[in-house]
This record gives structure tokens, C-alpha cells and sequence, in this order.
């Protein structure tokens, strides 16, 4: 009966870690995007506001940057997804099971990854994007 206690503590435990690092994992993945994004977005405000001096709207700079880092993160899942087929393939290969790598469990985490990206990102690009033309371009 103790070992079957310390059995489920030690399965709980684990569980809890294993939560908290793909916590922080998916934390650090945002972050990085959205620093990448803010430093990008920094350095070409006059660029920026020149566009929107000319008529560019904020809806269509955001559209635009929107699709750049969708495509950014399309081609990440997919070389991830490439990895995982590559290494499923060398898992059934083998006489022993490694890691399971396609469970419903890790599609869910790749969703929630992209769709807090994506929300962030654009709330990132909307809040560089809200000062006028002159603002951006003279740096006010």
C-alpha cells in the first residue's frame, strides 16, 4: 500500500513538472516572438508612419505583419511536424517504443501555441501602430 502511495505521488509530481515546463516553455516562445517583433516594429517606425502618412490603414499594416508571423509559425510547426514523422519512422523501426510524439495531447499544445502568438503579436503590432504618422516618424 506505501509503495502504491509513493507510486501516485511520484506520477503526480511528475505530472505537475512536466506542466510547469511546458508552461515556460510556451512562455519563452512568446516572449522571444513578441521581443523579435517589438525590435523589428522599434526600428522601422519612421518607415511605419511614412506608410501611414501615405494612407496605409493600421488594419492593413496589421494584416500584412499578421501574415508575415503566420507564416513564420507555419514553417516552425512544420519543420517540428517534419521531426516528428522523421522520428516516428525511427520508432517503429526500433524493437522498443522511445517517446510518443503524436498524441492529442501535443496537438492541443501546438494550437494553444499558435493562437497566443498570433493574440499577442497582433496586440503588440496594434499598440506600435496606434501613434499617428508623426509620432512614429519623428519619434515622439
Amino acid at each position: 500500500i506505501e509503495a502504491k502511495k509513493n507510486f501516485a505521488l511520484v506520477s503526480w509530481l511528475t505530472y505537475l513538472i512536466s506542466l510547469v515546463l511546458f508552461g515556460f516553455s510556451i512562455a519563452s516562445i512568446i516572449l522571444f516572438i513578441n521581443n523579435k517583433l517589438t525590435n523589428h516594429l522599434e526600428q522601422n517606425k519612421p518607415n511605419l508612419g511614412t506608410f501611414k502618412a501615405f494612407g496605409l490603414s493600421n488594419q492593413q499594416l496589421t494584416r500584412l505583419y499578421s501574415s508575415i508571423i503566420l507564416a513564420f509559425l507555419l514553417l516552425g510547426f512544420g519543420a517540428a511536424a517534419l521531426v516528428a514523422i522523421l522520428f516516428a519512422g525511427l520508432n517503429q523501426m526500433l524493437p522498443f517504443s522511445i517517446i510518443t510524439l503524436f498524441d492529442p495531447k501535443i496537438a492541443l499544445a501546438f494550437l494553444l501555441l499558435f493562437a497566443i502568438c498570433l493574440a499577442v503579436s497582433i496586440r503588440t503590432i496594434n499598440t506600435i501602430l496606434k501613434d499617428t504618422p508623426g509620432n512614429l516618424i519623428y519619434g515622439r
